[in-house]
């Protein structure tokens, strides 16, 4: 796999129905955090990750009350697995606690907000 990847549209495919960005909630091409959301969302698939050799500015995460630098544009999950930590499972058994709600499953605590977010689709930032 590569280290980074963006989703690229094909003109094509694409009818504009704007049902990744307003079903999938996708940032677009410019912000793309390579989740692969819209890639599995277009009905037309009009979508597909490719490669990004584009240098990434790090940004600093706090796991644990521990600062780590990871890289921007990247989902939190992958972010997390860069840091050693290899699934939402993991991360339940070992020292990060996630609630105890079956619809947590797959999602961590961010801060300063406080919120649960799905790590396979929120941006690395810094916090």
């Amino acid at each position: 796999m590569d280290k980074f990847q963006v989703c690229a549209v094909d003109e094509a495919c694409c009818t504009g129905c704007n049902f990744c960005r307003e079903v999938v909630i996708c940032p677009g091409p410019q912000t793309c955090i390579g989740c692969g959301a819209c890639v599995a969302g277009c009905p037309n698939e009009a979508r597909a990750l490719v490669a990004d050799k584009q240098p990434r500015v790090q940004v600093t995460i706090t796991v644990d009350g521990q600062p780590f630098a990871v890289p921007e544009r990247v989902t939190l999950k992958r972010a997390l697995e860069g840091l050693g930590y290899t699934s939402a499972s993991r991360l339940a058994r070992g020292t990060w606690r996630l609630p105890a709600v079956p619809a947590a499953a797959g999602a961590v605590r961010c801060w300063p907000t406080g919120r649960l977010c799905g790590h396979a689709f929120t941006p690395s930032a810094t916090g």
